[in-house]
């Protein structure tokens, strides 16, 4: 399975911030987790599950008599997993696997996979992958972020937030400069695609889309930790430097700049997508 190198990294800070950041997916994944018809006693495959924050959310789900299983390619997200799932014990299981590996794992109720597929060189071929352990009558599901206009178009971006404009631009960029897949974050609006390509029928869809303002909004400190693990990939390709950024004092900045502009903030764009398997 051909996968583009994974740019944030798994340092502990990344770990956590992923933790983080899946508190703001929380709401998304979980409509979308009922979307799929997940109901307790049912087996789940988390593919590329991180931290595990999707596998013990669907574990809650299906409960004592269901199973989860979360696999990811880095030791360290599996470790770290593991340590959080043994302080409150679900019916999960953490493997350091890559998808496509052959695993013995068997057939599953549910498929899911979140922010995966954009850093994937070839999605229909994960997609083929990932469906292979898609039982008959089973569920296949996707949550993506999007590239959409306001979010991460620097000159559509409004100019009352420079600051903020500027900060997303530069993550889209790290991203896309580090992807073999020359337009990751467009992955959610070929879906469609992909699903008809590896033969399977027009998935259900949805998009949501998170806003925020003020002093609390949970948004500066994510950039700020996003920025904090893309900032390599930023001054190796030339784009900014530490200096410019003072990741020292960003989330503070980002939080003035909106509060002063009382203006409104946007989070990335969440499109999902699910499919019966016949």
């Amino acid at each position: 399975m051909n996968q583009t190198d994974y740019v944030l990294g798994h340092s502990k800070p990344e770990i956590e911030r992923l933790i983080a950041q899946s508190a703001l997916l929380h709401s998304t994944t979980l409509r979308l987790l009922h979307e799929t018809g997940l109901k307790s006693g049912m087996r789940v495959l988390d593919i590329g599950c991180g931290a595990g924050d999707v596998s013990m959310l669907a574990a809650k789900i299906v409960g004592k008599t269901g199973t989860v299983v979360g696999i990811d390619r880095s030791i360290d997200a599996i470790n770290y997993a593991r340590s959080r799932e043994s302080s409150a014990p679900l019916p999960v299981h953490f493997y350091e696997e890559a998808l496509g590996a052959k695993l013995d794992i068997g057939q599953f109720d549910l498929v899911i996979s979140r922010w995966v597929i954009l850093f994937q060189e070839d999605p229909e071929s994960f997609l083929k992958a990932a469906r292979a352990y898609v039982k008959p009558g089973g569920v296949l599901a996707f949550q993506e972020p999007a590239r959409m206009a306001g979010i991460f178009d620097a000159d559509m971006l409004d100019d009352a937030l420079p600051l903020w404009k500027k900060i997303m631009s530069l993550i889209y960029l790290a991203v896309v400069s580090a992807s073999k897949n020359l337009r990751p974050y467009d992955v959610s609006y070929n879906m469609l695609r992909y699903f008809k390509a590896i033969g399977l029928g027009q998935p259900n869809m949805f998009a949501e889309v998170l806003a925020g303002g003020g002093a609390d909004c949970p948004f500066y400190s994510w950039a700020a930790a996003t920025m904090r693990s893309l900032l390599p990939q930023l001054e190796k390709i030339g784009a900014a430097s530490a200096e410019e950024v003072d990741l020292d004092t960003l989330e503070f900045r980002l939080r003035r700049e909106a509060v002063t502009s009382g203006e409104l903030v946007t989070f990335i764009p969440q499109f999902c997508d699910w499919l019966r398997i016949d």
